[in-house]
């Protein structure tokens, strides 16, 4: 057994009963295949069978090789961990050694207080007969422990007969036991019909066990969802916590979405990949001609078309967007070369580089089409659609997502209870800044007090995010105390939404103002400026200090002390300048040009649009590649241009680069005698 994932699991059943909850697990165990192999390790010789002995020592001579690892492991019911507890070396082990072994990971994993919920296991005899005899063992210690036998034969069945509706995710200790109690009855379906008989599986199912076991899984996920929207409107579980039903055909998609709607329920969907539309933009037809007779042409080559439409740009464009049906004869419509004795292009359309947003919630990720949430206002956040908003249009407007500024004294005590209550009325994404004077050392704070504690644990229970400034932000006038961080945002937005959060050290009031910037596309990274570089001569930088520094100065007046310090400044910043020489090494390999960021951004681009067209091949793809290689050969050459034209001017006959230059262009280039 592995100490340390006791330890682990012990301090999360800690962390959890600090926010009120209970820590539910699983056990699960399987044996895996290992390669014969004895080895050294420095103190003992291992690969040999070990039941937590030791391994091979002078006095066990006749100890057969291992060739399998007994792995047992607990898997959270709460959140998403797993972590093995113990493994011991076998070649074969029987009912009754199993048994002991995880009576004994569950004796100690007792004392860690995490509560095991169920016991997983593949159908194998030799496991049917531990689970047996360890049933026996824990009703004389009167534990009752719920036994699954997860076999493939069964995984297979109910797969099956679970081809309808499927349960995918569902966060929430009580309704993921509650589904894990309920499944138990399939699998007395399954034993009731001999599913288990000797180990097989009957393919043929028959039709009347098959309709029950689907029957009732409707019956589950219906109760699940009945039992989450009253947790929900009682305010035990937390708002972040989802019920994910995935469907597997249109018909059940359009069952549920009409249920749902029937129930008032807030929930948002996607458009079925059936019902979407295959896109497509031909180029090089011309503006004049006709929509109708695009699509009757399409249609008599066998396509089928949905609609036509043409671009307009104040002039319509020889440009038209095509939706035909996602079928597989649709995808060879890229073939085409001409239509209506025209020579034609035909792309993929050009995806949009911003988030889609909802402008019924004001939410990122779905659309309007597929909301069932509650309107939220555009212009004033609450709730109610943004053309029946009362408020004049001359009034500030407010954020929809964003609940604003706080301001959380440290004479109050705030608890877990607390954070919970206010960030209840908050609906879906937000982000809310303020001095909440919490400390902790995971947003950079110099130390944790007990309100850092107790924030620091509600937003890892929630799946929120803390955004800190990189420097302080409370100078405190006291010389006893020291400046710290205690402006912070706390988020909840989408995750391809990346955040830059930054300092404005503007010494108004104690506290210094933050800013975050959120963008759809990833930050640059700025290089800071230096004083100093590794080209700086530190001796010559000194010796321009001490020949121009005037240190006769008066320093009378908040004028003269001002002038003083402005002069002292740019003292040091030209003498650091002087002092830093350029790098005049010619080395081809070490001197690359530096290039603008529009350059690189392009090269980027380039590069990404290559390996799409190396993955896909296909013909827009590989148009979109060479017009990226074109622009970016167009553009280089101008920039080379200008930096030739650039060096040409910086040419003097003071320092002598004109002659170097001269001298360097007219040398005589002797030929390779390789050549």
């Amino acid at each position: 057994m592995t100490k340390e994932s006791f330890q682990a699991i012990s301090l999360k059943v800690k962390e959890m009963k600090v926010n009120g909850k209970q820590l539910y697990g699983c056990l699960v165990m399987d044996e895996m295949s290992i390669k014969q192999h004895v080895h050294w390790t420095g103190t003992r010789h291992q690969g040999y069978i070990d039941f937590g002995l030791g391994g091979k020592t002078k006095e066990m001579d006749n100890l057969p090789y291992a060739k399998d690892a007994f792995v047992i492991m607990v898997v959270d019911i709460n959140t998403s961990w797993r972590v093995p507890i113990a493994y011991y070396l076998i070649n074969g082990i029987s009912a009754e050694e199993k048994a002991n072994i995880i009576l004994n990971c569950l004796q100690e994993l007792d004392t860690t207080g995490v509560i095991i919920k169920t016991l997983t296991f593949d159908g194998a005899a030799n496991n049917l007969s531990m689970a047996s005899e360890l049933e026996a063992n824990l009703e004389k210690m009167k534990v009752k422990l719920a036994v699954q036998t997860f076999s493939t034969s069964v995984a297979n069945a109910i797969l099956f007969c679970m081809n309808d509706l499927k349960l995918d995710n569902f966060q929430g200790a009580d309704a993921t036991i509650e589904f894990c109690l309920r499944i138990n009855k399939i699998f007395d379906i399954l034993n009731t019909r001999n599913f288990l008989s000797k180990g097989t599986y009957n393919k043929s199912i028959n039709k009347r066990t098959k309709t029950e076991i689907v029957h009732y899984i409707e019956e589950s996920i219906d109760y699940l969802a009945g039992g989450f929207n009253a947790m929900k409107n009682q305010q035990n579980v937390s708002t972040v916590d989802h019920l994910k039903v995935q469907t597997s055909n249109p018909e059940a998609y359009r069952t549920l979405v009409h249920y749902l709607r029937n129930e008032k329920a807030e929930f948002h969907t996607f458009q079925l990949k059936e019902d979407k539309p295959m896109r497509i933009v031909i180029r090089n037809l011309h503006p004049s001609t006709s929509t109708e007779m695009i699509k009757n042409e399409l249609e008599h080559r066998l396509y089928e078309v949905r609609q036509v439409t043409q671009v307009i740009s104040k002039i319509p464009l020889p440009l038209f967007f095509v939706d035909l049906e996602p079928t597989d004869h649709s995808k060879e419509i890229f073939k085409l070369e001409s239509i209506l004795r025209t020579k034609i292009k035909i792309e993929e359309p050009h995806k949009p580089k911003i988030i889609s947003q909802c402008q019924n919630c004001q939410a990122y990720g779905h659309t309007k089409a597929y909301c069932g949430y509650s309107p939220r206002c555009v212009r004033c956040g609450d709730d109610h659609s943004s053309s029946a908003c009362p408020n004049s249009r001359q009034d500030p407007m407010r954020c929809a997502l964003c609940t604003g500024a706080l301001y959380s004294p440290p004479r109050h005590n705030i608890s877990n209870a607390t954070f919970t209550d206010y960030f209840n009325t908050i609906k879906n994404n937000f982000i809310i800044v303020g001095d909440y004077n919490a400390k902790h050392n995971a947003w950079g704070c110099r130390t944790n007090n007990p309100r850092g504690i107790v924030l620091y644990n509600f937003v890892n229970a929630n799946n929120f995010n803390v955004l800190a400034p990189p420097g302080p932000t409370y100078w405190p006038s006291s010389p006893a105390k020291k400046p710290d961080i205690l402006d912070i945002f706390e988020t909840k937005i989408p995750s391809n939404l990346h955040c830059l959060t930054k300092n404005i050290l503007e010494l108004n009031s104690d506290h210094s103002s933050v800013i975050l910037n959120v963008s759809a596309t990833v930050f640059a990274r700025v290089e800071p400026p230096r004083l100093f570089s590794p080209l700086t001569d530190r001796l010559e930088f000194q010796n321009i200090i001490n020949q121009r520094i005037d240190l006769k100065i008066k320093l009378k007046s908040n004028y003269d002390i001002d002038e003083a310090v402005n002069n002292l400044t740019m003292l040091i910043q030209s003498a650091a300048w002087e002092a830093t020489k350029p790098n005049k090494t010619h080395d081809s390999k070490n001197n690359y040009p530096i290039v603008s960021d529009q350059i690189r951004c392009l090269i980027v681009e380039k590069r990404r649009a290559r390996a799409k067209y190396q993955v896909t091949r296909l013909p827009s793809h590989k148009t979109a590649d060479n017009k990226l290689a074109n622009l970016l050969k167009k553009v280089l050459a101008k920039y080379k241009s200008y930096e030739f034209e650039q060096k040409l001017h910086s040419l003097s006959v003071i320092d002598g680069s004109l002659w170097r230059e001269t001298k360097r262009l007219l040398k005589y280039k002797t030929a390779s005698p390789h050549c």
